[in-house]
């Protein structure tokens, strides 16, 4: 990606394409946040291991959620089943890793902004991907798939639509 971000006004968000980092520029994007947190680990491709669906685990301190979710870093960056999501209520704010490696951001927009330009991206048209692609679902993250099912007492519900 560019390494930039745009707003886009409805829904009000900003985009973020980051270059690269993108574990370490959502949980820093969060450290401005008030605690707790959910994590929200959208599994939308199964290759066997788990169930597909939406994994919602407890709220807990961004600490906690960054050391459990820190071994899984290169199965969410390098295969395409799945998204990763940060959500703190107190911020009415809400953060969204997806499958194409963008970030989403949803709440105190400014602050977001500062934040991404202080980690060096720039503002730009936010990126779309709005052309026909297709995602990797690699072998050797299947081990990682069906750990990460059992990380937490996970709330699992059904896939939505646009997931």
């Amino acid at each position: 990606h560019a390494n930039t971000f745009g707003e886009q006004a409805a829904p009000s968000r900003l985009i973020a394409a980051p270059s690269a980092g993108h574990f370490s520029l959502l949980f820093h994007l969060a450290e401005g946040l008030p605690g707790p947190f959910a994590a929200l680990w959208v599994l939308r491709v199964s290759r066997g291991r788990a169930d597909q669906g939406r994994y919602q685990s407890p709220f807990l301190a961004l600490t906690e959620l960054h050391t459990a979710l820190e071994p899984f870093e290169s199965f969410l960056s390098q295969d395409g089943r799945s998204q990763l999501w940060l959500h703190s209520s107190e911020a009415r704010a809400t953060l969204v890793w997806d499958q194409h490696d963008l970030l989403y951001l949803y709440g105190p927009l400014g602050a977001f902004r500062t934040a991404l330009v202080r980690a060096g991206l720039r503002e730009a048209e936010p990126v779309v991907i709005d052309f026909h692609h297709g995602h990797h679902y690699h072998p050797e993250f299947d081990d990682a798939e069906e750990s990460m099912a059992s990380l937490f007492d996970w709330r699992v519900t059904p896939l939505r639509p646009d997931d």
